[in-house]
């Protein structure tokens, strides 16, 4: 353990910037698997959709310095070609693991089944009002 208070301190600010950074690479990698499921399921829509977010969250990863640019490019390029075959037609698979994907593809189905329910307006009863 350092006895300097100053690098005391930097041990701190490095634990936090690297909880920081395993969490956006987590919802990075989701946000991936997102798309990989809904190329997968064929939904195109869902894959535009998704596929938008992946890529935000690339830019975001590289502009924070999480990720190299390459690596950006090359996940990126991945991506759109995924979402590509699937629109011209072509039989598309992912390179994703069955657990992750499941687990991913759930996610999907409970979000498109919440945005497709729709829910009823309920007319507000005017109530007297008191003297």
């Amino acid at each position: 353990m350092a006895n300097i208070k100053q690098q005391k301190k930097r041990i701190g600010q490095d634990a936090k910037r690297r909880a920081a950074n395993a969490m956006f690479k987590s919802s990075l990698k989701t946000a991936i698997k997102r798309v990989e499921v809904a190329v997968d399921a064929g939904n195109k829509d869902v894959a535009v959709s998704e596929i938008s977010l992946a890529f935000k969250k690339l830019d975001k990863a590289l502009a924070k310095g999480i990720l190299h640019k390459n690596n950006v490019a090359r996940q990126k390029s991945y991506l759109q070609g995924l979402v590509n075959d699937l629109a011209a037609g072509k039989e598309v698979v992912s390179k994703s693991k069955p657990k992750a994907k499941a687990k991913a593809k759930a996610a999907v189905e409970a979000e498109v089944v919440e945005s497709t329910e729709e829910t009823p307006e309920v007319e507000k009863e005017e109530s007297p009002q008191e003297a």
